[in-house]
């Protein structure tokens, strides 16, 4: 059920996160979707936690931050990305 909004204001609930990783990101989504207003707190420069990968200086290199297979299985994480708008960022190795 959506969040009912003050007919005073007419601002939208807000709710704070904090942690940048797929669940903070995950839950961020959700609760945009859901009608709130959503602010994310994360103390590194980029977004992803432990599942973040970053391009390695040898060429045609990617390496991940923490071990992350993505497989055909993973529907709930492959929905997510599909959601945020960044399926076509993943690059399936």
């Amino acid at each position: 059920m959506p969040p009912s909004i003050d007919p005073n204001t007419t601002k939208l609930p807000t709710v704070a996160i904090a942690g940048g990783g797929l669940a903070g990101l995950a839950a961020g989504c959700a609760l945009a979707e859901a009608g709130f207003r959503v602010t994310l707190f994360e103390r590194r420069p980029y977004l992803g936690g432990r599942a973040s990968s970053y391009q390695h200086p040898v060429p045609a290199k990617l390496s991940t931050i923490a071990s992350m297979f993505l497989l055909g299985c993973c529907t709930n994480l492959l929905d997510f990305y599909r959601r945020a708008g960044v399926q076509d960022k993943i690059r399936l190795v």
